[in-house]
């Protein structure tokens, strides 16, 4: 079941490190072990940023030979995925081949440039291990093979991951918008998550079905002209922004 701001959900190979990430960033009781297929079910976890929580799911193995059952529909219904690749391993060129190739095979993602699948699930690739021996050698090698590839050098000692955490919540296409009561501090502790682009008329629809409505304008701090600034109810709301509608 989907919960927070978002649901990202983890891809990869066997000992990819999908695991210690997702117990890395989210504290979530993961299954860890040396050996491969220790994931045999989802397990999530919320990861905590700026003020709100994303969540994200460590998922079994996925590999063109192994495509667990059930496995590609959770992808699918995912608002974005997370591609594992270990680099500090010699077949880490077969990793991103072979998650490629089954994720497009089976419409998950789209990589073509005609954009032929029917919406497609966002993704960012990972270079996992970073920190480990042979890493540098390898990731030399998958920049001069894909040099469009953009991989995040990360690894669960803490390499990377703040600038994967602000990644992972622009993946996402979403906006923290805070509500004020008229005459009352606006709640800065607790925002309403929006997509991208939404509206005046789409916060009042979060606040309360009845709202929009009845809603007439709304005064709005942060990307309005000036703080307070009386807006139109297609007025389009931008990340951080306080708004109080005026009903």
């Amino acid at each position: 079941e989907k919960q927070g701001a978002g649901q990202i959900v983890l891809a990869g190979y066997p000992n990819s490190g999908k695991s210690s990430l997702v117990g890395v960033l989210t504290r979530a009781k993961v299954k860890i072990a040396d050996y491969p297929f220790s994931t045999a079910l989802p397990v999530s976890g919320m990861m905590p940023y700026k003020d709100t929580f994303i969540q994200l799911v460590d998922t079994p193995p996925l590999t063109p030979d192994n495509v667990p059952s059930g496995l590609i529909g959770t992808l699918k219904e995912a608002d974005a995925l997370l591609i594992v690749i270990d680099v500090s391993t010699a077949d880490c060129l077969e990793q991103i081949e072979g998650l490629t190739n089954v994720l497009q095979d089976r419409e998950v993602i789209d990589l073509s440039e005609d954009g032929f699948i029917i919406a497609p699930v966002p993704f960012i690739f990972v270079a996992n291990k970073a920190d480990k021996p042979l890493a540098e050698e390898n990731m030399m090698v998958l920049e001069e093979l894909y040099p469009d590839l953009k991989m995040l050098k990360v690894s669960k000692s803490g390499l990377g991951l703040e600038i994967l955490r602000e990644d992972l919540y622009q993946i996402l296409g979403i906006i923290r918008v805070y509500g004020k009561p008229a005459g009352k501090p606006a709640d800065m502790e607790r925002p309403f998550i929006l997509k991208k682009g939404s509206t005046v008329l789409d916060f009042a629809a979060e606040v309360h079905r009845d709202f929009p409505d009845k809603l007439k304008s709304a005064l709005v701090w942060g990307s309005a002209r000036f703080d307070g600034q009386s807006v139109a109810r297609d007025f389009a709301l931008a990340d951080g922004d306080v708004v109080e509608l005026q009903l």
